[in-house]
């Protein structure tokens, strides 16, 4: 067979094209296999190896190409071209139908989130104030709340959440988070929780009872001061070769930080923080405000120190408690001032031997040692160190004593009007009280019968408060209980006003006296001054009854004057924020940070009260 040429073969692959295509144009019009009408049907053409028309080269090779395409459909019979046109048309107005529906849905969507807002407000109050809240989830829900505030003030959602993620310290993807968390929470009121640490882990050593028990012991051992670096060595070095691993693996400390975590320990420094079980208990709020109010009056007549050393003076207008472990202790009772550090007289100040240089006091507790602290013992304290102390280190000065809410701080004198104190009849084993005043006339009255009274066995003693009652014309004829009689006299104004022991001592020496909220030791900050001579004492300490003697009093000299005052300033930075409506753990949140993002959220807040106001 002779080769055939490119032509030849372009050809040859038309005409069998074309073959098939005539063969199935020929089933769809017809049935019959073998027809001979030639009308409407296409003829095929054989293709041979030995046809001619192959031996010899083609000289025009179009007009046999167009030979060959005769009765082969044109395009236009496969396209058409009208038809196309009008689906195509019919498919752009589905097209702008259903973006018109769905840019209708989406602002109805959007109506519906804005409409929500108020409403997400409310339960994220709710959930912010949960307690057992995973961090991470609180400052997501902290997030939302700036954020949907600010939407509120009538920031775009971009800018809003601009703002939120520049005072955490984040960029853009924490602040496309807040948005998606946003508006998922506003449409569900739930939040995607992170998945972190909760997939499935490869085999650990300590599901080894053998392993786990040794480690246990060796953590308790050292609770106060471990880290993932001891754990590590220990492992790698004592425990797996220990127990006869051959050869001996090693862990990584990021394992070993990993096994701390699942044992129940967390990365972080033991110190008191907030009490968060009563912090923002209704009664405990109430007092806090009456608190702040009394403290800003105070805080215009207090110095405020600045600098990089806090030594420069202006004058205004002018995180788990540990237990206490068994056996021997020693209690100290100390004042502490920002202005002098602890109270005590400087050295080059002489004074009498019979006078007290420091108000410190430092005491062995215990049934064979000194006896226990109690409210006569702080008195004494007051009387006869810290006021008199005070006035020779500050003359023409006012003190300004604040106190927690411990029980030896609030007792009462003997003689205090106390209504539960009081029995219904007279005499028996009840207090003789003070001489008090009644009414709009201030009409005097004793609470003990005279000594003149008619009936000798009543002279001298309590006249009870049916007597009392009388007296003042509240007995009612059908008579009262004790627990009534006791309610009644308790609402009167004179046992209303009665003030604590301490506070009337101070107050009759020309100070003043304030006591801190419940739960509230961020706003005391002798309580940091506390944890830094008790983290002194645990360093230095050699764990003896005469090493313990020893280091007590280095430890309350070891804290510096700075550090007192930077204590100082940061419980009045929890003041100010709180003044401002933060609660606790967003207090403790927000002062964690720079100081730039307190600043700036100060300003956000003032803003907010100002557009809350407008509106």
């Amino acid at each position: 067979m002779p080769r055939l040429t490119k032509c030849q073969k372009k050809l040859r692959k038309a005409c069998e094209a074309k073959s098939i295509r005539q063969n199935i144009s020929i089933n769809d019009d017809s049935n019959n296999d073998n027809s001979d009408n030639d009308d409407g049907n296409l003829k095929s053409l054989d293709v041979d190896d030995n046809n001619p028309v192959y031996d010899e080269p083609m000289e025009n090779d179009n007009a046999q190409q167009c030979e060959a395409a005769k009765g082969t459909l044109t395009l236009h019979t496969f396209w058409d071209t009208k038809k196309s046109t009008t689906s195509s048309d019919e498919r752009s107005d589905s097209d702008e139908q259903s973006s018109s529906d769905e840019r209708s849905d989406d602002e109805i969507e959007d109506c519906n989130w804005y409409n929500k807002i108020p409403a997400a407000l409310e339960n994220l109050e709710l959930d912010i104030k949960k307690e057992n809240m995973k961090s991470e989830v609180w400052v997501r829900l902290n997030g939302i709340c700036l954020y949907l505030q600010l939407i509120k003030c009538n920031y775009s959602k971009m800018n809003a959440s601009d703002v939120v993620s520049n005072a955490a310290g984040k960029g853009v993807y924490h602040s496309k988070c807040i948005h998606s968390w946003a508006h998922e929470y506003v449409m569900s009121h739930q939040i995607p929780y992170s998945r972190r640490g909760h997939h499935a882990k490869t085999w650990s050593f300590l599901w080894d009872e053998d392993i786990l028990l040794q480690v246990n012991s060796y953590v308790r051992e050292h609770k106060w001061d471990i880290t993932p670096q001891m754990l590590m060595m220990q492992m790698n070095e004592v425990i797996l070769p220990g127990l006869g691993f051959a050869p001996s693996p090693t862990i990584h400390i990021n394992t070993a930080r990993n096994y701390l975590k699942e044992l129940g320990y967390t990365y972080a420094k033991v110190k008191k923080g907030i009490y968060i079980d009563g912090h923002e208990r209704e009664d405990v709020v109430a007092y806090r405000k009456i608190f702040l109010e009394q403290m800003n009056e105070f805080e215009h007549r207090m110095p405020i120190f600045s600098g990089d050393d806090l030594e420069e003076v202006t004058w205004p207008d002018k995180q788990p408690l540990r237990k206490k472990g068994n056996g021997r202790a020693i209690h100290v009772s100390e004042f502490l001032t920002d202005v002098c550090g602890r109270l005590a007289l400087p050295n080059e100040m002489q004074v009498s031997n019979d006078f007290s240089r420091e108000a410190c006091v430092i005491m062995h507790p215990g049934k064979n040692n000194d006896g226990w602290w109690k409210a006569d013992d702080l008195v004494n304290q007051v009387v006869e160190r810290a006021i008199p102390i005070f006035e020779a280190c500050f003359p023409g000065c006012q003190a300004l004593f604040a106190f927690d809410n411990a029980s030896s701080h609030s007792t009462f004198s003997p003689d205090a009007l106390i209504a539960k104190s009081m029995n219904l009849n007279p005499g028996g084993k009840q207090p003789k009280m003070r001489r008090t005043y009644f009414g709009d006339e201030r009409i005097q009255q004793d609470i003990v019968f005279s000594s003149d009274y008619h009936n000798p066995n009543l002279r001298e003693q309590p006249k009870g408060l049916k007597q009392v009652l009388i007296e003042r014309g509240l007995w009612p004829n059908e008579g009262l209980k004790l627990e009534e009689a006791r309610k009644l006299m308790s609402q009167q104004p004179d046992f209303l006003a009665q003030k604590g022991r301490l506070e009337e001592i101070i107050v009759a020496a020309g100070h003043k006296v304030i006591f801190y909220p419940k739960f509230h030791c961020e706003l005391n900050y002798i309580e940091n001054f506390w944890g830094a001579a008790k983290k002194f004492s645990q360093s230095n300490c050699d764990y003896s009854w005469t090493g313990l003697q020893r280091t007590v009093p280095l430890a309350l000299a070891s804290v510096p004057l700075t550090t007192i005052r930077r204590y100082a300033r940061k419980a009045f930075r929890y003041m100010d924020v709180y003044r401002k409506g933060l609660t606790g753990k967003a207090a403790e949140f927000l002062l964690k940070n720079t100081v730039h993002i307190a600043v700036f959220l100060t300003q956000f807040y003032n803003q907010l009260t100002f557009s809350n106001k407008l509106e």
